[in-house]
């Protein structure tokens, strides 16, 4: 009986251990929640600051020389006190001339991108307005003398490996030198290895120009492209002098081709270069000293929920009569309130929400009506004495007055909020304090002074906690031994556990439309310029949209224009014979492709075909294999007439015999 009743003991001392040890667990002191989270967390405000701090966080160097382990911080704020001292003299330190320096040079950058930027977009431009006007002013002259057939022009692309650029200056070397027939070949094709190696058209021995501009799959370059072939057909084919202006018209059609690769990745890189700016980035968590990480995580750990403002202020929704209690902090020295969002803060505080004000009065809600005074210390005491002497009476009357039946204890109890322990002292950075509005109650004041550094003040149904600076709510000034319990205190005036701390963006209201936005970005002149630019392109190119366009021509009208032309150059030079031996080979290729294997006769292979007498078919046939080899010896007749007359025959047996193939 004994032995049970030990084991029973023992099992209630354990389970009486375990309850008080998880007891103090869950009561630990703002102090030493605040060792256990620089211990725990990655806060380097102290050990490893920032090499160049914000003047808010060199504000905060009294408190760092009191804070045990910011030597750093310390060096920090002793290097900085030293830079300023030149400058206390009139003089500018080195750091300074490098900083106006860098400045001189931004700014001359930044005018040399707008004006790239200018020159890119108003050169395609003016290049449209000037080919609109040559293409009006061009008109197809009457086709010039014949010219001897051994003086004829052979313009073709030739076989070079050769870069674009390289090719182009070869041209503008060649025109420069007065042989334009020749340079306008080359810019043909520096235009095409351009587009080659862009994989807008693919080079090829079988190809002809038109199949060039057909085939480009650029179609910005295709008219360019069509243009600088129609003015070497011209000469190649129709027999035209070459100009000067039909040379300067391909070389700068051929520029633009060979260049437009350079211009885009000219826009690209001053687009990379444009958004290399754009708002500072913002610190890495912990790392700030005047930040509030180790705040929030302090309220964490007292078992309240502290977290970022998931909306702007002025979007806040107004709090309803059964919501909790939601407290929103808001560091005025670094956030910036425009006017609608300080209209809605207002409106939400008297609705019922709860407002912490940190900083100077100046840059508060007009409303409050606060203003700033000087102390004379930097030591705060945070108490409750007045509290416990008129708020406490105030709230149980007005609840005498509502619930007479209620004693007064409990009311006091309910409506009053939970109030900290008296005389917690605190420091500060900066002796600031304010002056308390009428109505207002003085949370903390100065050591020795009645000047407030805190007050609570009811405003409509809501409640707003003024802070004279924001230094206690800062990762340097909760790590200050003894201002973590200050800063539990004072919010423990609120009675409240959800706290939200305010973003340096939230102060700024959202745009109502797109245009709003990007002019509060500070991109409304840049939008002004793009509707410029916008009305001058139209001007330039929209307006030639407008004309009547052409009926698309036929298939292969190109290719018939072609063969046109060069008919036509063959009947100018009288080269009737050369065209007799042109299309003999023509046709000596094209029968014996579809000969049976092993056949030679080629006549023999008409006569089957076209039914006629296989006689006149091999008379016909070697006077035409005797126009393509000069040296057979075989007559041919006499004249041109006989020659055009053989062509004729030769060319109604190829059809008859390819015609009818099964």
């Amino acid at each position: 009986m004994r032995a049970r009743s030990t084991a029973v003991a023992t099992v209630i001392t354990t389970f009486a251990l375990l309850a008080t040890t998880g007891s103090a667990a869950t009561s630990s002191t703002p102090e030493h929640d605040v060792e256990n989270a620089l211990k725990e967390g990655s806060y380097t405000f102290c050990s490893r600051p920032p090499f160049l701090p914000t003047p808010s966080a060199l504000a905060l160097c009294p408190l760092a020389r009191e804070t045990p382990g910011c030597e750093a911080f310390v060096a920090v704020c002793d290097r900085a006190k030293e830079e300023k001292k030149p400058e206390k003299n009139d003089t500018f330190s080195f750091l300074g001339k490098l900083r106006d320096l860098v400045r001189a040079f931004a700014v001359v950058g930044f005018w040399l991108l707008v004006a790239g930027v200018v020159v890119i977009v108003a050169l395609p431009i003016v290049q449209a307005i000037l080919r609109a006007r040559r293409d009006r002013a061009v008109a197809d002259d009457a086709t010039p003398d014949a010219a001897p057939a051994e003086a004829q022009i052979t313009l073709a692309v030739e076989p070079d490996t050769s870069s674009a650029d390289a090719l182009l200056q070869r041209a503008n070397d060649t025109a420069r030198g007065g042989d334009g027939e020749r340079a306008l070949g080359l810019y043909l094709a520096a235009a095409l290895r351009a587009l080659d190696q862009r994989g807008a058209v693919r080079i090829a021995k079988d190809r002809t120009n038109g199949e060039y501009v057909r085939g480009c799959k650029d179609p910005a370059a295709r008219t360019p492209l069509r243009e600088i072939v129609v003015e070497v057909d011209r000469v190649q084919f129709g027999g035209a002098v070459v100009t000067p202006d039909a040379v300067a018209r391909a070389a700068s059609r051929a520029t633009a081709l060979v260049r437009n690769a350079a211009l885009a990745a000219l826009i690209v890189g001053m687009a990379f270069l444009a958004g290399c700016g754009g708002p500072k980035a913002s610190r890495a968590s912990g790392t700030d000293p005047a930040g509030d990480e180790l705040v929030m995580d302090l309220l964490r750990r007292q078992g309240a929920q502290a977290t970022r403002l998931t909306s702007a202020l002025a979007s806040l929704p107004l709090p309803k009569a059964d919501d909790k209690t939601q407290v929103v902090v808001l560091d005025m020295t670094r956030i910036e309130i425009e006017e609608e969002a300080a209209e809605h803060l207002v409106a939400w505080t008297e609705a019922g929400g709860v407002l912490v004000l940190l900083g100077h009065p100046s840059a508060w809600p007009e409303k409050l009506k606060v203003k700033s005074l000087t102390a004379e210390s930097n030591d705060v005491v945070v108490d409750d004495s007045n509290a416990n002497d008129d708020d406490g009476v105030e709230n149980k009357n007005e609840n005498k007055n509502e619930n007479d039946d209620q004693p007064d204890s409990e009311t006091s109890h309910e409506t009053r909020p939970r109030k900290p322990a008296p005389s917690i002292a605190a420091r500060v950075a900066l002796p600031q304090a304010l002056e308390v509005p009428g109505d207002g109650h003085p949370v903390a004041r100065f050591k020795g002074t009645e000047r407030a550094y805190a007050y609570t003040q009811r405003h409509g149904t809501g409640m707003v906690l003024g802070v004279a600076t924001p230094d206690l709510f800062t990762n340097i000034g909760v790590a200050r031994p003894g201002n973590a319990t200050a800063v539990v205190t004072l919010l423990g005036w609120l009675d409240a556990r959800d706290f939200r701390f305010a973003r340096e963006e939230d102060g700024i209201s959202p745009p109502s439309n797109p245009i709003a936005g990007l002019h509060r970005a500070g991109l409304g002149l840049g939008l002004w310029h793009a509707l410029a630019a916008v009305a001058v392109l139209f001007i330039g190119v929209g307006i030639r949209m407008t004309r009547p366009m052409p009926i698309p021509p036929p298939a292969r009208r190109a290719f018939a224009e072609h063969v046109e032309a060069t008919g036509a150059f063959y009947a100018r030079t009288r080269a009737a014979r050369h065209a007799l031996a042109v299309y003999a080979r023509y046709a000596d290729e094209l029968l014996r492709a579809r000969m049976p294997r092993g056949a030679s006769d080629v006549a023999a292979f008409l006569s089957a075909r076209t039914g006629r007498d296989a006689a006149a078919c091999a008379a016909v046939w070697d006077r035409a294999m005797a126009a393509r080899d000069a040296t057979s010896g075989v007559p041919l007749g006499a004249g041109e007439a006989n020659d055009l007359l053989l062509l004729k025959e030769l060319r109604a047996l190829v059809v008859a015999a390819t015609s009818r193939e099964s």
